[in-house]
């Protein structure tokens, strides 16, 4: 069969990777030979073997620049303040030399990328290759979101690049978006056309986690209580950065506490927020009931044993955790940020969307969930509409195979 190729971050840490692998790994049980190229090795344990990783070499900032003027010199004006002048140079934009040599050395019948400046990397490198190749380019989170945000409020690239996505994003064959609300988004702040972005779910549940967590804890009778404890226990997942808000979960937590009297949340990931999360967590004097892992290869296996996830960011696309966590069985409490909680948890139907970002509030939430859970039945049903399986008929379909 013939081959694809699939742009991405790297082979294991954020959602971005891992979704990339579950597609990568997906095709390959189909038949399709795939190209995973990445800027960086990683822990590979979770790719298929069949999966070809190639590491890709990155350019020097001035060849890189040289390359994305070669590549488009009509879209000098685009190009100019977002990729040209900024002294902090986008660093995705420095493997379109190695992108365009490996589309005429290997000739793939499809190129699929993730983010936005990975995106125009694959756009940019088609035009130097001018190779037959469709392109499928998807944006994973919100832009306005990450344009907006405190951090890149200070790079003139972010604030400028919407114009040049615009402009090079109508050279795909096809625009995908994770969530609604992040293709509306999208729209809304580019000018794309709605109508030619399709969303598509992420891969998040791939064929061998099928049978799931949900199914042991209703064998238990024990929906909500682990065989161990008889008080509930709340997890987080991810990195411990600003936008996680991870504060607002821990006095949340904190309430709780005093509202219940017992209970045990523990806290996957790691960041730069990290010593100032523990350091709130001690003033609180929670060291016995709030649990920091650091990074965990295997965040699943906490999952199982968890039952209640929370979420208590400011900004998503599709927060993966929370399909794993209703495939596991796991409730979920998560603060209704733009935009993938509304949409996994049906507008509130299957978890506590919490409207605002009080610890109060999302304490009232984590309670109200602990005494009125949900029928695991119908989050397991919910999780099956993010198998890779189905994401992944979905992608070829948009690239017409």
């Amino acid at each position: 069969m013939s081959k694809i190729a699939i742009l991405t971050r790297g082979v294991s840490g954020g959602g971005v990777q891992k979704m990339s692998v579950n597609l990568a790994n997906q095709l390959v049980s189909e038949g399709w030979k795939v190209d995973l190229l990445s800027p960086v090795k990683g822990n590979d344990s979770e790719v298929d073997p069949r999966v070809n990783i190639i590491l890709m070499p990155s350019s020097s900032n001035i060849v890189a620049r040289w390359y994305c003027l070669k590549a488009a010199p009509d879209l000098l004006k685009e190009l100019f303040l977002p990729v040209i002048i900024p002294i902090f140079f986008p660093k995705s934009l420095s493997y379109v030399k190695y992108i365009a040599n490996y589309m005429n050395r290997h000739k793939p019948v499809a190129f699929i990328s993730a983010t936005t400046y990975f995106n125009i990397a694959a756009l940019l490198a088609k035009r130097i290759a001018r190779k037959d190749i469709k392109i499928l380019i998807s944006e994973r989170t919100n832009l306005s979101g990450t344009i907006d945000s405190i951090k890149n409020k200070f790079f003139l690239r972010w604030r400028f690049v919407t114009k040049l996505v615009f402009r090079i994003y109508q050279e795909s064959d096809s625009i995908v978006a994770v969530s609604d609300g992040v293709a509306y988004d999208l729209a809304l702040r580019t000018g794309l056309d709605l109508k030619k972005i399709r969303t598509i779910n992420n891969p998040v549940i791939p064929n061998t986690e099928r049978k799931n967590g949900s199914e042991k804890k209703r064998a238990h009778g024990r929906a909500f209580k682990d065989n161990h404890t008889n008080y509930p226990h709340f997890v987080i997942v991810g990195r411990l950065v600003t936008v996680k808000r991870i504060d607002l979960a821990i006095k949340a937590f904190d309430l709780f506490l005093r509202k219940t009297g017992n209970g045990k949340l523990t806290i996957l990931g790691d960041g730069p927020r990290r010593k100032r999360l523990e350091r709130m967590v001690r003033e609180l004097k929670l060291e016995q009931k709030v649990i920091f892992t650091g990074w965990h290869h295997k965040p699943l296996e906490v999952l199982k044993c968890a039952d209640v996830c929370l979420l208590t960011s400011q900004r998503e696309g599709s927060p993966n955790i929370l399909v794993e966590a209703m495939h596991y069985g796991c409730q979920v409490v998560a603060t209704n940020c733009p935009n993938g909680p509304s949409e996994i948890l049906k507008n509130g139907k299957l978890g506590k969307l919490v409207d605002g970002y009080e610890p109060e509030l999302i304490s009232q939430a984590m309670l109200d969930i602990v005494n009125n859970p949900i029928d695991l039945r119908l989050l397991e049903k919910r999780s099956l509409d993010y198998t890779a399986v189905k994401s992944t008929r979905e992608y070829l379909d948009s690239l017409g195979f």
